[in-house]
């Protein structure tokens, strides 16, 4: 994976931030297989996916618990 590939990647998918991935990827080329650099950028998306809903989730929960409170 080069640069290249996580420019086009961060056009398809621009809500993520896979710049930071190809960096990783930039750094791992020299040293691991194209497919070891593809696992890994899929496991740090993952990661930022469910960060995104946890946080979602947590936003939810708490706006549910102070209108709870208000209500009381």
């Amino acid at each position: 994976m080069t640069f290249i590939d996580g420019l086009v990647i961060q056009s398809l998918n621009p809500k993520y931030p896979i710049i930071l991935m190809t960096i990783f990827s930039e750094f791992l080329s020299k040293s691991a297989s194209s497919f070891e650099v593809i696992k890994l950028v899929v496991f740090i998306e993952l990661f930022f996916v469910a960060a995104i809903f946890t946080w979602a989730f947590i936003g939810i929960f708490l706006q549910l618990l102070f209108e709870i409170k208000i209500l009381i």
